[in-house]
């Protein structure tokens, strides 16, 4: 069984019936009476998307990839159900997609392509109906592996040592979890060395410069500000204000996606103006989903603490500069253990006060409207039938404002 296969049996497993989103069956005469959930219109709009550009997103990439490789994969991570691993939770988020925004950045990317396609002068590596070159599409797939096995490393724990000879309670469980973080080493590993490969088969050493050094980023920004004994952030004053959490992020998905942008500008061969729009479009749509995807769960209708606490949400951080009190108790969690913090009252202060949700809302709308300006500099896109790249790229922006 291929990768992508495992990631959505693991998935199924998880979460009985296996489907992030099951349409309701109902007449036109029915429609007006319906309330669809706010994730419908998500998933319409990357549906529409993935039409226009002609390329299903990041668990086709994955498959196109995958399918003869890692194929012992399954009996392993069944294994790990039941053991509470974070690969799990990983896993399932990055299956469903009205509850991730990692896959629909390379979507983004190529809506940006189809915008200029019409610009574009190569036309032996152009794709007959959507005018995006080959090349292009397979950055963009780059891209989503890059960010996927990102979010798979960042699931491997600090386990006690097993093998010193001491007596660890609960030793069985412990060698689930490290058992865990094998598997979540090597899955990262290979869908990072995958792109890798890919990157280096463009034959562009700017562009695999260019990404490669947004790589080091994401590792650089892991290493900013205090971290607990499984590496989790703990806020602190110096690194509460909306200035760190724009420089973290920048670094950890912003840098990417812009150069990524670039990128996809360079192998068509446009002007400078072109790329350096792209690239500031990129970074802007990269910031706004990332605060959006922070201040998302704080908006579901039944919340759980433990699905929910990122010390490093802007919501949360954003909270703490009003709440020094709180900020003195997460700072010293006991035993260095995030874990250990009374989760159910963190999140009661945030939803009471609201404060950090108010203002993670506002940076939001400003990266939207700095997007939303880059947008209206893109061109219409040639020939466009219905909704245009330029279109499906304002709705995606407008859905992360309201």
């Amino acid at each position: 069984m291929s990768w992508p296969r495992l990631i959505v049996g693991v998935a199924n497993g998880l979460r009985p019936g296996g489907s992030a989103f099951r349409p309701l069956a109902c007449t036109s005469s029915f429609s007006s009476y319906i309330s669809f959930p706010r994730s419908h219109q998500w998933n319409k709009n990357v549906a529409e998307a993935e039409k226009l550009v002609g390329f299903p997103t990041s668990m086709m990439s994955f498959q196109n990839l995958m399918d003869n490789d890692v194929t012992s994969m399954t009996s392993h991570v069944k294994k790990l159900l039941g053991s509470g691993h974070p690969l799990l939770k990983t896993l399932k988020r990055l299956v469903y997609h009205d509850k991730n925004n990692l896959q629909v950045r390379g979507l983004m990317v190529l809506l940006i392509c189809r915008a200029f396609s019409g610009q574009f002068v190569d036309v032996s590596d152009r794709h007959a109906d959507t005018g995006i070159l080959d090349r292009q599409r397979q950055l963009a797939e780059y891209l989503e592996m890059i960010l996927s096995a990102q979010a798979i490393h960042k699931s491997v724990l600090n386990l006690p040592n097993l093998h010193d000879g001491r007596d660890v309670q609960g030793k069985d469980d412990l060698l689930e979890l490290e058992y865990g973080n094998k598997i979540a080493i090597l899955g990262g590993d290979y869908l990072l060395a995958q792109a890798c490969v890919g990157l280096a088969n463009l034959r562009n050493t700017y562009i695999s410069e260019m990404i490669s050094v947004a790589i080091a980023d994401f590792t650089q920004s892991e290493f900013l500000g205090r971290r607990d004994i499984q590496g989790r952030f703990i806020p602190d004053p110096s690194h509460i204000t909306q200035e760190s959490w724009v420089i973290r992020n920048t670094l950890a998905y912003g840098n990417l996606m812009s150069q990524g942008c670039k990128s996809v500008m360079l192998l068509a061969d446009m002007d400078p103006q072109s790329q350096e729009l792209a690239c500031r479009l990129g970074h802007n749509l990269s910031l706004a989903l990332q605060a959006y995807s922070e201040l998302e769960p704080f908006l579901e209708e039944t919340i759980s603490p433990r699905e929910i606490l990122d010390l490093s949400a802007a919501p949360v951080l954003f909270h703490l500069q009003e709440d020094p009190e709180l900020l003195h108790e997460v700072q010293h969690p006991e035993d260095n253990n995030t874990e250990n913090l009374n989760t159910k009252k963190i999140l009661n202060a945030i939803m009471a006060k609201r404060v950090g949700l108010d203002r993670t809302q506002d940076l939001i709308n400003i990266y939207v409207q700095e997007a939303l300006e880059g947008i209206q500099k893109l061109p219409n896109g040639q020939n466009e039938s219905g909704k245009s790249a330029k279109n499906l790229l304002e709705e995606f922006v407008a859905f992360l404002r309201a």
